[in-house]
């Protein structure tokens, strides 16, 4: 009788303890879902240019190439027809120079796209793994950084874009709405194009002027979708890189000398050999592009700094506030990816003191010597680079915000002594 009372006691504790381990594993994939929804954003963006691993559209892809290539053609084409201008040339290099580092996106994601799908495929990994309460709330934070830049970055992105689309349309909307209504005299319209891309056909009447603006209408999406999905890319995953280093960390430092310290530091071991591969080959996917926008941004705060002065040494208001608004982005972006750079940088070297940390000289002499080997090739930190240039870090960022400066103060002098 009492075998029999206590069966159902020991089922109905079987079932609820069952009932609390699946109630804790549903809120710990609701915390992951937090973290993940990033990559969701990387598959949106990379969907919309055809680029996402594994579900690549050559209809996509190409038709943007193909638009994005014929407009940077006509870009270098206006480029080397206004060579004998040099107020010219200062505006297309302001444009040109934005253009080419977003082109430099678009071929990195394109080249790098088998790559970026096995990074992405690791990524899942990691999420379908086990983690603890602890472990998760130190993803959570890092991944909240990531959504933080990449949040502001496409705010920053989309109205630079549209601002300086509409710069020339700004001061005449009247004349142009009145045109359209048919109350409103050809010659009050000012026929200024967006973007100095070459036209082959005269742009000197109302009806071929808004055609042709209507024609580079989609170059704005074309840019802001091109530049976000690189920006979004990079982020999450050297992000990514960073919160597993920073978990395998805590890890490592838990690891207490026993019977099973040896398996547990071998799960590290390959752990850290995994996440070190990840970084090289981010490295290998992205270097090239950030060396297009390091430069590209050097040149761009020294351009659009000048383009600023002029407006305000010649009263020229109405186009400020576009060219603020493109200041603002070049600095932030600079921010963010020499911020990213820093972050690995920062958990690279956590992670290496990690090995110190732990109680490694009361662990038998074979892990021991484990240990000796992982503090070697940990002390070899993970970067960021632009190329084999520069790495991409906090002391970048202000050396290459003085590198502009010293430009745009030496440009300054040179066009103030001509003038």
């Amino acid at each position: 009788m009492n075998v029999d009372s206590e069966r159902p006691k020991d089922a109905h504790t079987y079932f609820l303890s069952r009932i609390v381990f699946n109630i804790n594993q549903r809120k710990k994939q609701e915390k992951l879902r937090y973290c993940s929804r990033v990559f969701e954003w990387n598959e949106l963006l990379l969907s919309v240019i055809g680029l996402y691993p594994g579900k690549f559209s050559f209809a996509r892809f190409y038709l943007n190439l193909a638009y994005f290539t014929a407009a940077m053609g006509l870009e270098y084409l206006d480029l080397v027809l206004s060579l004998g201008d040099f107020e010219l040339v200062v505006l297309n290099l302001t444009e040109n120079a934005a253009f080419t580092h977003i082109y430099a996106y678009t071929l990195s994601l394109w080249l790098g796209n088998r790559e970026i799908g096995q990074l992405l495929g690791q990524v899942a990994s990691d999420f379908a793994a086990d983690y603890t309460d602890q472990e998760i709330a130190t993803l959570r934070r890092y991944y909240f950084r990531a959504r933080v830049f990449i949040e502001f970055l496409f705010v920053n992105l989309f109205t630079t874009a549209s601002s300086y689309f509409m710069q020339p349309f700004t001061g005449q909307m009247d004349q142009i709405l009145g045109y359209m209504r048919g109350s409103s005299a050809n010659s009050s319209i000012v026929y200024q194009l967006p973007y100095r891309f070459h036209a082959f056909h005269r742009v000197d009447e109302p009806a071929s002027y808004l055609w042709t603006s209507a024609a580079y209408a989609p170059f704005v999406l074309v840019t802001f979708f091109n530049q976000s999905s690189g920006e979004c890319c990079l982020i999450a995953l050297v992000y990514h890189v960073a919160a597993q280093m920073a978990v395998l960390a805590s890890r490592i430092r838990a690891i207490e000398p026993g019977n099973d310290c040896t398996e547990q530091l071998a799960n590290c071991l390959r752990r850290h050999a995994r996440l070190l591969r990840m970084g090289q080959q981010i490295n290998k996917v992205f270097s090239a592009m950030l060396l297009v926008h390091l430069t590209g941004i050097i040149l761009l705060v020294c351009l659009v700094g000048y383009q600023l002065l002029w407006c305000l040494a010649n009263g020229e208001y109405a186009l400020l506030p576009s060219f603020v608004v493109w200041m603002c982005l070049l600095l932030v972006s600079l921010y963010v990816h020499c911020t990213v750079g820093e972050t690995l940088i920062t958990e690279s070297d956590r992670l290496h003191g990690a090995y110190y940390d732990c109680r490694w000289n009361e662990m038998p002499p074979s892990t021991a010597r484990w240990i000796v080997l992982a503090m070697a090739r940990s002390s070899r930190t993970l970067t960021l680079n632009a190329g084999s240039f520069s790495t991409l870090s906090l002391a970048t960022y202000t050396s290459s915000l003085k590198a502009s400066l010293g430009y745009l103060s030496v440009f300054r002098t040179v066009m103030q002594s001509e003038s």
